[in-house]
């Protein structure tokens, strides 16, 4: 049985935000997401979630807007079915809404928990209290919309995020475009309950600090006026970002581009090699070549 949820990841802030951060906070939203699965397992326990793909649908610029789809391929049909129409029965939601509400629910809920853990990481003798009120509401939403307790959401956080490091460091990407623009907040699926607050992101720290060595594996290249080969049976795949040439970094493997904010896709969609800027996002591990994580187109310069 395959799902597909819709999502947004709303930035409420009043400056443009760099290329970097919204890179940065794009593979964060990645590893979240990586955890969603388990998550839904251990709240359906019948349930098992096979395979789950992440696409990327838009990015919008002024106030940070990012939208995803999220599909989910689970085992068994029936148990799932049951499930969701127990608990839509409760709150008169129909299906496709509940399932899209359980899914962004799961979202926040790790992001806020993961905020904990980069304070943690950081400060572990002290109490962040504005992440502390922040992260308590929004386990309280958890509890509600699943029919569990607050001590069962977090012991499920617990299960999910056991690699906490990892965590951390994917919470505090997300966050990083609201933390470093004035009063900057993050909302879920246009839900104000389901808001990252302005005061527990800036009590978060950026976990990408020197004293932790394990999170030194990541790098940007930037390159300038590069070539870009766009085959036209390409050109229609928004949902995954475009899948391009780029000889400067790999004359033979096609990568998947984003597109910045701001260029006119209609006008790239008629060119077949295009002239432009790309920032290139790049994970070392010891001992092995770079990996490519992601392409951002940020200029054309046809």
């Amino acid at each position: 049985m395959e799902v597909t949820t819709s999502h947004e990841l709303f930035y409420d802030i009043k400056a443009h935000v760099p290329i970097n951060e919204v890179s940065a906070s794009l593979i964060g939203l990645e590893g979240i997401l990586d955890r969603v699965p388990a998550f839904l397992e251990e709240i359906y326990p019948d349930i098992d979630v096979q395979i789950v793909k992440i696409y990327i649908d838009e990015i919008k610029a002024g106030s940070l807007s990012e939208r995803f789809l999220v599909e989910f391929f689970f085992g068994s049909q029936e148990d799932f079915d049951q499930k969701i129409r127990d608990l839509r029965e409760k709150f008169g939601m129909d299906n496709p809404k509940f399932t899209r509400y359980i899914v962004g629910v799961a979202v926040l809920a790790l992001l806020s928990s993961g905020c904990w853990s980069a304070y943690n990481l950081i400060k572990p003798k002290t109490v962040p209290k504005h992440i502390e009120i922040n992260n308590n509401t929004i386990i309280n939403i958890a509890a509600e919309a699943t029919q569990l307790t607050t001590e069962e959401i977090k012991e499920i956080i617990h299960n999910v995020t056991k690699d906490e490091v990892e965590f951390a460091k994917d919470a505090s990407r997300i966050i990083l475009p609201a933390k470093n623009a004035k009063n900057g907040s993050i909302i879920i699926d246009n839900e104000r309950k389901a808001i990252i607050t302005h005061l527990a992101i800036q009590e978060t720290p950026t976990v990408e600090l020197e004293h932790l060595k394990e999170f030194e594996d990541e790098f940007t290249e930037y390159y300038e006026n590069v070539d870009i080969i766009i085959r036209a049976t390409d050109k229609d795949k928004n949902k995954s970002g475009w899948r391009v040439f780029v000889p400067d970094i790999d004359k033979k493997m096609r990568l998947n581009m984003h597109i910045a904010p701001g260029i006119n896709k209609e006008t790239l969609s008629h060119l077949d090699i295009v002239k432009g800027d790309i920032s290139a996002v790049y994970k070392r591990k010891p001992g092995k070549e770079p990996k490519l994580l992601l392409v951002f187109l940020m200029k054309i310069n046809n």
